[in-house]
């Protein structure tokens, strides 16, 4: 129950993979104003990613950490040739399973006595499930990649089946955006995916499964995963995201929210047999709508907000109701009456199932019932807000024993309890979260179930988590810096490694905020630590605040030494009253001093917030504070604060300080502090008036370009002079611009690299005076592809390499790919795809994203790791980019026809060709559909190809194959047609090793449309 979403079906609008989400993020988000560009703003990073050190010293820009954090996440992942990377490093580390409490815990008892946990991870890619036997030992874990274009997942839910394995649910917190069911077996290996929107999953039976999304009631084959029939409802009205579905007798009661603009007004609920016959079909208008949560013995129960319905099996007519509380639990007697047994704040009780009358009803004022669960005849629930356990007689409502739970762990970590279930042995089996620092690990004790004793505390089971890891390169070292999470609280992790052979050299953790971080969550695990070194020290900074401008915020630095990676001192950061904030990367002197910038929100009246912009300088040895420099910025809108505020753009320039305006009170627009004491040393007002958009590069360690009002100008800070001012041609852009990486060449010049009307953008800006600026776009482009650049790198010998990708608009499909240009004429030399886009839980995958390059062709980059069931987690690796073949490979997806209907097969087929001069192997076809009815009778045809293997448990088709100069794949295969009404693309790419220098990627893409007619009853002409 609650708001709408803006649309019914993002299908239309984005393709599965999310890669248009990210697209769409830095589009709307990461606007810098590179001078080439001429955008409004630039933003220098609160947060490195990636970068080396020399990078960083020659003021090289990346975007913020928000728009890398989606970008990283999603970012094209791989199905990589393992014989191309030379080393990778993914981060992992054991700790007690740790609950991100704020998403919730789902727990699912087994038949055994064990339970199945499962929560989002720490990194908030995916959902962790972990089942435990009875004695709280750990049977499996498992983590299942569900990150969808950056918006927050839902835990869902979990089924144990017959054969001891389990179907997994994983949602999201927006109705529109697709979730993944998963089953495993009982090793925990997948046996089928889907990607979808699970709002609500029940048993039909032995072989099916029912489950609503959006306005969608699906019902699938268990052993496979396929949709056998679908309906949908209300497709003209906005997605809610509160549907509902239940099963009783293999008929499927199912509730779907009404929406009027954005906001739910309505229900409705309909009756379908297990073949999808609907029998009823009502609707009522009320505002906030209803779910239904059970039915049995002939009534089916409705909650909304204010009470529960129960509505006639037969009709759908409505028999009685009651008052009920928000959060309302309602379980069903297992007698053969059913009758519903409620828990809400005050009450447990039992009704008639058949007139609603009150049958017991025990009266506890205030107790917080929660988390029942019924075993047998005997009811068990959380009592007394949480604190106690009660166990009821479920006919008579009478208390058999009521017990105080501990409060505290061996620990003396504080417990909240989760519920307590699944009877082995005459014991329960309870579980609590245990929070420390910031923290939550799981906590299983076990209970008598006759007298309520407690047993002794279990052991808190060991899982594997992943890292959200910054990466930045330094000589011969490669440093790793994530947040993590153990019994102790949070913790930052650092890590230093060998670049040439990953080897470490040392792994530390410390703990992360010296402040208990309850109001910092969850963005604390949103921003990746930034790092910087010199040839001493690791200087980290990160801020920690809630989305809100009047919630508390900080910034925390920390510095450790190189050689050992043992802490030196740590400094919080925090001005009486901080909201929200950020900061930017730290910077060192040539002593060793550390420099931050930090934008935030101070209170500057009654319920009125200012923003404030401070650069802080920290002692090398102490990290206490030297000195502050102060930029006050007005309120933009009275008692609701000046928003986000993001740090001063500055630099370290022979131990003193350059930092770009606006400056407030005064027309200031560029200064000169002295490191010392940050007295003033020069001021200038270039380019005045221009508001908020100053900023500046560092072309060498004497100039900077400098640029607002759409010109650039050359300064030298030694004493604040002009040498030149230029106004740059405008863009050619015709829908937008955006720049996401810039890099200096030795003579001084820029390249700028992004995105310009949905094309590959490069920009060269001549740093001569002339204002002259060459413009390229990569050519060859696709109207249907998203294509863009986003790092530009420098080789030791000077060769540019780019770092960009291409992605289908509307459907599945992306490349991330290795251009190499001339940068005297933006020629393109060479193309080489470093992973294809195949982003669902069956995927073994490797995504590299450059750093440096160590040589030539070795190519040193951050890499993220989604690997099946185990944690997502990044790290570094080495990436040789050697070209050892040259060629094209060219994909083309066709069908046997356009129009198909609902219940019919479409037969398809994808045939991959390649032309070279060097036979490939390891060579990657990957094409995916939003359909939900399954892929089926694959086959696989070769010409001078070999190796062909195919894996369609994602109801994708992933195939790798090995292939000869002139030789062909082709994959045939049909798709069942489940939906009512849509058009639905099949799409694509193939790619090759990175070894393949291809002189065209556009015609690695290919897709089909299928459309599906309006009315496929007569009306419209016979489908071809």
């Amino acid at each position: 129950m609650g708001m709408a979403s803006f649309s019914s079906d993002l299908r239309s609008e984005s393709d599965p993979d999310g890669f248009s989400g990210v697209n769409f993020a830095i589009g709307r988000m990461s606007r810098m104003d590179i001078p080439v560009f001429l955008e409004s703003w630039r933003f220098r990073s609160s947060s490195n990613l990636l970068q080396s050190r020399e990078s960083t010293l020659m003021g090289h820009s990346l975007i913020r950490s928000f728009v890398l954090a989606a970008l990283a996440a999603c970012v094209m992942p791989t199905h990589s040739a393992n014989a191309e990377v030379l080393w990778s490093s993914p981060w992992t580390y054991s700790t007690p399973m740790p609950l991100r409490a704020t998403e919730g815990v789902d727990l699912s008892f087994t038949a055994n006595g064990g339970v199945i946990v499962g929560s989002i991870a720490n990194t908030g890619f995916d959902r962790e499930t972990i089942r435990v036997n009875a004695n709280g030992s750990v049977q499996w874990t498992s983590s299942l990649y569900g990150y969808r274009n950056g918006f927050d997942q839902k835990i869902g839910t979990a089924i144990e089946m017959e054969d001891g394995g389990t179907i997994v649910t994983l949602g999201s917190d927006w109705p529109y955006v697709s979730g993944e069911i998963t089953r495993l077996d009982t090793s925990r290996n997948l046996l089928w995916s889907r990607r979808a929107l699970v709002n609500s999953i029940a048993r039909l039976g032995t072989s099916r499964l029912a489950y609503s999304q959006c306005n969608t009631l699906s019902v699938a084959d268990v052993q496979t995963g396929n949709v056998v029939w679908q309906h949908a409802f209300d497709r003209d009205k906005s997605c809610t995201g509160d549907s509902a579905s239940v099963v009783d007798s293999d008929n499927i009661y199912a509730s779907f929210g009404i929406s009027t603009g954005f906001y739910v007004t309505g229900y409705r609920v309909i009756k379908t047999d297990a073949d999808g016959n609907v029998a009823w079909n009502i609707s009522a208008q009320l505002a906030k709508g209803g779910s239904v949560v059970a039915a049995g013995a002939g009534v089916v129960y409705l909650q909304t907000e204010m009470d529960l319905r129960a509505l006639s099996e037969v009709d759908g007519s409505t028999l009685w109701s009651t008052p009920t509380f928000q959060h309302t639990k309602v379980l069903l007697s297992k007698d053969p009456s059913s009758d519903p047994i409620i828990l809400d704040y005050n009450s447990i009780r039992r009704l008639s199932s058949s007139s609603g009358t009150e049958i017991w009803n025990l009266d506890q004022t205030s107790c917080g019932c929660s988390s029942p669960s019924l075993i047998g005849n005997s009811l068990i629930a959380l009592t007394s807000q949480g604190l106690g356990l009660t166990k009821l007689d479920a006919t008579t409502g009478t208390t058999i024993w009521s017990t105080t739970l501990p409060t505290e762990d061996a620990n003396s970590q504080p417990l909240t309890w989760q519920g307590f279930g699944g009877l082995f042995n005459n014991h329960l089996l309870g579980v609590a979260t245990a929070y420390a620092g910031g923290a939550t690990t799981a906590h299983f004790q076990g209970i008598d179930f006759t007298t309520g004793v407690m047993t002794p505390e279990m052991p808190s089971p060991q899982t594997d988590q992943g890292v959200y890891a910054s990466s930045l390169a330094d000589g011969n070292d490669v440093f790793n810096a994530a947040y993590g999470s153990d019994q102790n609280g949070k913790t930052l992790r650092l890590r230093r490694l060998d670049a040439l052979t990953g080897a470490p050299a040392w792994e530390k953790s410390v703990p992360a905020l010296p402040v208990e971080e309850i109001y910092y969550y969850p963005s604390f695990f949103d921003q990746w630590p930034s790092l910087i070194v010199n040839d001493d020290s690791i200087a980290i900074s990160y801020s920690a605040s809630s989305y809100s401008y009047i919630t508390p915020g900080l910034t925390y630095v920390t510095l450790f030494d190189r050689a050992t990676g043992n802490l030196r001192w740590s400094k919080l950061l925090q001005e009486p009253g901080q909201a929200l904030t950020y900061s930017s990367l730290p910077e060192f002197d040539s002593t060793g001093n550390v420099f931050i910038g930090v934008g935030t929100n101070l209170p500057c009246g009654f319920n009125d917030y200012c923003g404030r912009k401070f650069i802080y300088k920290l002692a090398a040895q102490t990290g206490d504070v030297q000195w502050r420099f102060d930029n006050t910025v007005p309120p933009t809108r009275s008692t609701q604060g000046a928003g986000q505020v993001f740090p001063q753009d500055f630099e370290v320039f022979n131990n003193d300080v350059v930092v770009a305006g606006v400056f407030f009170g005064n027309a200031h627009t560029l200064l000169r502090l002295s490191g010392a004491d940050a007295s003033l040393m020069w001021s200038s007002d270039l380019f005045s008036g221009a508001g908020y958009n100053y900023g500046f590069y560092r072309q060498d360690d004497q100039h900077i370009i400098f640029y607002g009002a759409g010109q650039n100008a050359r300064v030298d800070i030694g004493d604040g002079s002009v040498l030149w001012t230029i106004t740059p041609s405008p863009s050619t852009c015709t829908q937008g611009c955006n720049g996401y990486d810039q890099l200096v060449l030795p003579d001084g010049d820029l390249i700028a690299v992004g995105e310009g009307d949905s094309k590959p953008y490069v920009a060269r800006l001549h740093n001569d005076g002339s204002g002259s600026i060459d413009r390229w776009q990569l050519d060859p482009n696709d109207p249907s592809l998203r294509s863009s650049v986003s790092f530009v790198r420098k080789t030791p010998s000077g060769r540019i390499m780019l770092q960009g990708r291409r992605s289908y608009r509307r459907s599945v499909g992306a490349l991330s790919i290795l251009f190499e240009i001339d940068p005297t004429n933006g020629a393109v030399l060479s193309q080489q795809v470093l992973h294809p886009g195949a982003n669902d839980a069956t995927s073994d995958v490797l995504s590299p994203i450059v750093t440096e390059f160590t040589q030539d062709n070795q190519m040193l980059f951050n890499g993220f790791r989604i690997s099946e069931t185990k944690p997502w987690t990044s790290g570094a690796g080495l990436l040789d980019t050697t070209i050892s073949e040259h060629g094209n490979l060219q994909l083309s997806i066709t069908t046997d026809r356009r129009h198909v209907a609902e219940g019919q097969t479409l037969g398809f087929q994808l045939l991959a060709t390649y032309a070279g001069d060097q036979p490939i192997s390891g060579a990657h076809l990957f094409a995916g559909t939003a359909l939900q009815g399954g892929v089926l009778n694959l086959t696989c045809d070769l010409q001078s190809a070999s190796n062909c293997n195919i894996d369609d448990r994602s109801g994708n088709i992933d195939a790798t194959f090995d292939i000869q100069p002139g030789g062909s794949v082709t994959i045939s295969g049909e798709l069942t047609v489940v939906e009512e009404s849509e058009s639905y693309y099949l799409s694509g790419t193939v790619s090759g090793p990175v070894s393949l220098s291809e002189s065209n990627t556009i015609d690695n893409f290919s897709r089909a449309n299928i459309v599906q007619p309006l009315f496929a009853n007569g009306f419209e002409s016979p489908l071809p």
